[in-house]
């Protein structure tokens, strides 16, 4: 197994690496952030993506630390043969090629009526830095890549950005309600704060 994997069961052993996956399974302390003011879900002006950066950039230097050690990871599915499939037409895996993340674990995902689709990890330590990932931020945006996600190498804190905003997850209630506090006004007004 790979030491990507060894910490992602570490913290996560219930859920597989992906925002959207991590909630499914109820890991704790989840908490959603919105990109954009009054929950817009896409940019379109040069402000907009500013503002989406800038927010971004503010809550994963909140939870990974500017300059600290974490891991980066990509979720890529695997289209079977002969399947065409449009989003395989955008480079949706840009990050794995450019930024060197390499393999590190498969996992299964039942689509129902007994088909499994097959999705790979790939990984690679990084250190977070302002700035340092604007480019993969702005694709996860504008849904021009596969689910990507940072964790902390130290608390398993998980920051998995994507079209609309990033969905977090904290090691303890404690620091969710001090990011809920501090950042209230990025906060989805759903009850259910999606």
């Amino acid at each position: 197994m790979s030491e990507f994997a060894d910490l992602w069961r570490t913290f996560h052993p219930d859920a597989e690496p992906t925002g959207w996956l991590m909630r499914a399974a109820n890991v704790r302390h989840w908490i959603r952030f919105h990109s954009l003011p009054h929950s817009k879900r896409y940019a379109e002006t040069k402000e907009e993506y500013s503002s989406l950066l800038g927010r971004q950039n503010a809550l994963a230097s909140a939870v990974l630390g500017n300059g600290r050690a974490c891991w980066m990871a990509q979720a890529c599915w695997i289209t079977p043969q002969g399947v065409v499939e449009s989003a395989d037409k955008r480079e949706m895996f840009r990050e794995t090629r450019e930024l060197g993340l390499n393999y590190a674990f498969s996992f299964g995902l039942d689509e129902g009526d007994d088909a499994v689709a097959t999705w790979d990890v790939m990984a690679a330590p990084v250190r977070w830095k302002q700035g340092g990932f604007d480019n993969a931020l702005l694709r996860i945006a504008d849904e021009r890549a596969a689910p990507t996600l940072w964790i902390s190498a130290e608390s398993g804190a998980v920051f998995a950005p994507y079209d609309g905003g990033v969905d977090m997850f904290l090691p303890s209630e404690a620091e969710a309600k001090e990011l809920r506090s501090k950042y209230a006004d990025w906060l989805s007004s759903h009850p259910d704060g999606l």
